[in-house]
């Protein structure tokens, strides 16, 4: 039986993980991948969480998670990203030209991550992680609205990147685990929607 690789250790460590010279796999293969990604939903769904953006109801509509209503400390050192990403969550809905919102803001930062595995010139740390989570909610925005080859395989990028932190032992970033939560749920309806055409 294949098993999915991608989560099976921490991704932020080095060595990075290129996804080059895989060998295929088949329908096996995402089977492995749709399982891997029940698997960290039911982990991890049960849970209480607390949270502290103020871009709680952009992300968190229709999540399902139990959310306490207390808030708490954001942990986040990289503001100006953080707001830039709630920025394009506010975009995404307004946007009457999505094309060249995602040629003039999102493809760039895409470019980045693909050569880099961060996201802009962000190194990993508990402080900063949320940033991975955050981008994978406006890349599930973004493919909800249209699928798109090239933004999913961000999303399917970057989700390997937090399911892989989570299942390593970081259980205590309980806004990113939230907001992983939430993206891995879009990413797999997403997946389901149009695997046909995959």
């Amino acid at each position: 039986m294949t098993e999915y690789p991608y989560t099976k250790r921490n991704l932020l460590e080095l060595p990075k993980e290129h996804y080059m010279y895989s060998a295929f796999s088949g329908e096996s293969f995402l089977f492995a991948y749709s399982n891997n990604r029940k698997d960290f939903i039911e982990r991890f769904f049960s849970r209480k969480y607390r949270f502290s953006y103020l871009f709680t109801k952009e992300v968190l509509k229709n999540s399902g998670c139990s959310i306490q209503s207390e808030y708490i400390e954001s942990k986040t050192t990289n503001l100006e990203f953080a707001d830039l990403l709630l920025d394009f969550l506010k975009k995404t809905k307004k946007s009457l030209n999505k094309e060249l919102f995602i040629d003039e803001h999102i493809l760039p930062l895409i470019k980045k991550f693909e050569v880099t595995k961060r996201i802009m010139s962000i190194e990993y740390s508990k402080e900063n992680f949320i940033v991975y989570p955050m981008f994978a909610n406006v890349l599930v925005r973004l493919c909800k609205n249209k699928f798109d080859v090239v933004l999913f395989n961000a999303l399917l990028k970057i989700n390997d990147i937090c399911v892989s932190v989570f299942l390593s032992g970081q259980e205590e970033l309980e806004e990113e685990l939230l907001l992983t939560i939430i993206s891995v749920r879009n990413e797999l309806e997403i997946y389901n929607n149009f695997k046909e055409t995959i």
